[in-house]
């Protein structure tokens, strides 16, 4: 259980002081950790995955760990420990929130700015040791959620529940 918090952590630390670098990183300050990184969405159990035939958009639909449902982590020096955004390893872009399509959440800029800005707030170990956590979507100060198994990931949320629960795994 307190191996994967202490692999995250590390990995935090390390991204932030800049000692891990992969990816293609924006700005010369900006760091991206180094393997690979899921996201699961804890009500339904799946993956988010990213459909490069639909602009990118992001779904709680993957039921492995492919390609399509790995993510970077960046950062960059001057943003707090818990701010990130997050590269789509399957066209390479940064996630963003379309606010013209009901906030869903898409892989399609090719940029850090402030719609791509995430923090990402720890809230509990799950029974299988893996940390859970909410994502706030900067920019908007909504909670990436998730409604139904393979439903677009949406920053619509004004609050913390079980359907904005999303466990990292790296």
């Amino acid at each position: 259980m307190y191996r994967s918090l202490l692999r995250i952590l590390v990995a935090i630390v390390l991204v932030g002081v800049g000692v891990v670098s992969a990816g293609t990183p924006v700005s010369a300050d900006s760091h991206c950790a180094t393997g690979y990184t899921f996201f699961r969405s804890e009500p339904f159990g799946r993956w988010l995955s990213v459909n490069v035939n639909n602009a990118g958009q992001v779904s709680a639909r993957g039921t492995v760990q492919g390609w399509y449902e790995t993510f970077h982590m960046c950062r960059q020096d001057s943003w707090p420990y818990n701010r990130y955004t997050l590269q789509a390893a399957a066209n390479g872009r940064y996630l963003t929130v379309d606010y013209a399509n009901g906030r869903v959440v898409k892989a399609s800029n090719t940029f850090e700015g402030g719609r791509e800005l995430f923090d990402f707030d720890l809230q509990y170990i799950s029974p299988d040791g893996i940390a859970v956590f909410s994502i706030r979507h900067l920019e908007s100060g909504r909670y990436l959620s998730v409604a139904t198994s393979g439903a677009p990931v949406r920053a619509d949320s004004t609050f913390v529940g079980y359907n904005q629960a999303f466990a990292w795994v790296a």
